[in-house]
């Protein structure tokens, strides 16, 4: 874990975008090197090390992808009345901020690789 942690790390963090899940990842795979002891041919750790890493993060990945609408959000009727009068904006004006503030948030999940994202 020592020799091979870090660069580990960041290799999980170019699939899943999230430093702290990369981290946690790695123990996992570490972890999981550790209680199943696979038989490694000679010279070959740091090989199987990193497709066992590949694999894990993959399947966390699409394991994380959930289901939900940006909608749900802003549901409640009096929500952007209440919102407009504690800002002192129109309605329209927080209608306009909530509907580039989803766009925002649709286009960072996108970037984490969640694409599933009602509108």
């Amino acid at each position: 874990m020592e020799k091979y942690g870090d660069p580990l790390t960041v290799y999980l963090d170019g699939y899943l975008h999230d430093i702290h899940e990369a981290e946690e990842l790695m123990l996992d795979v570490f972890a999981y090197l550790f209680t199943k002891k696979p038989r490694i041919r000679e010279g070959g750790f740091k090989a199987y090390l990193y497709k066992a890493a590949r694999h894990m993060a993959l399947r966390h990945k699409s394991k994380r992808r959930l289901m939900f609408s940006l909608d749900a959000l802003t549901e409640e009727s009096d929500g952007q009345q209440l919102a407009a009068e504690v800002t002192g904006k129109t309605v329209k004006q927080i209608t306009n901020l909530v509907h580039r503030g989803k766009e925002s948030l649709r286009k960072l999940l996108e970037r984490e690789g969640i694409t599933n994202a009602e509108p």
